[in-house]
């Protein structure tokens, strides 16, 4: 077995999640829930609601739980059911796109895994899926991975935005795409964050947020989540003024 002479600072920031949150990482799996309360859906919604009054409702409306890969949900089952719904015209990408898995055995994540070579490059990557909850049942989902990449000269936290997916009939004024789009920003923010305070190398840590927009809509989403980044950003000389000199620059591969 080879083994890397850089820290598995990802596994130690997915680790960190369990500390002052309801995620728990066990097996290689990063799993629980979180809370999207009104004033950050609003905030997200500022860029793309269509009227003062779609603000006036997310501002009113009341706090919503978002599951992370949860077990006691089936992927195979909800796709299943996801797929029997009448879909839009515009519709044009595979309901389970951002999942993992085959198509009978579907599953809303992967283990952590970590590839290295000896003094030279170093990865490690998860993926996860939020899941929106509507009366006990499943009504959408962002999946979505992360990767950690350093050698002596780079260092890149990437996230890849790969499928944000709710059920038709449960589009309404998009709040369930606003919670999850919420919720995938705060984590792999949260999971930078983490790195970020572990990390010593002595290049500057880059940023990269990734995604395809063959789903309509699917950029908003995309830049509402590089937007956050952005903000991260702009905001670490007073949120960790120590940290600043880490930060390199912010990138986006997105497009058709």
């Amino acid at each position: 077995m080879q083994i890397s002479k850089y820290s598995p600072l990802l596994k130690h920031a997915l680790e960190r999640m369990q500390q002052n949150s309801n995620y728990y990482f066990k097996k290689g799996r990063l799993s629980g829930s979180t809370e999207v309360f009104p004033d950050e859906r609003s905030r997200l919604a500022i860029g793309i609601a269509s009227s003062f009054a779609v603000l006036d409702k997310y501002e009113r409306s009341e706090k919503s739980t978002v599951f992370l890969s949860p077990p006691h949900i089936c992927p195979t089952k909800t796709v299943e059911i996801f797929k029997k719904d009448k879909k839009p015209v515009s519709q044009r990408v595979d309901i389970e796109y951002g999942l993992v898995g085959k198509p009978k055995k579907l599953a809303w994540d992967s283990k952590y895994s970590i590839q290295s070579s000896p003094g030279a490059e170093h990865h490690e990557n998860i993926h996860l899926s939020f899941v929106a909850v509507e009366n006990d049942e499943a009504v959408g989902y962002f999946g979505f991975s992360i990767t950690f990449s350093r050698s002596k000269d780079w260092a890149c936290y990437s996230v890849k935005l790969d499928l944000v997916y709710v059920r038709p009939q449960y589009r309404n004024y998009g709040t369930h795409g606003l919670n999850l789009t919420v919720a995938v920003s705060n984590l792999t923010k949260d999971l930078f964050t983490e790195i970020l305070k572990m990390y010593r190398g002595k290049t500057p840590l880059n940023i990269m947020i990734c995604a395809d927009f063959e789903s309509k809509g699917g950029e908003k989403i995309a830049l509402l989540v590089l937007s956050e980044f952005n903000l991260l950003v702009e905001s670490c000389p007073d949120l960790y003024p120590h940290l600043t000199h880490k930060i390199g620059e912010v990138i986006d591969e997105m497009g058709y």
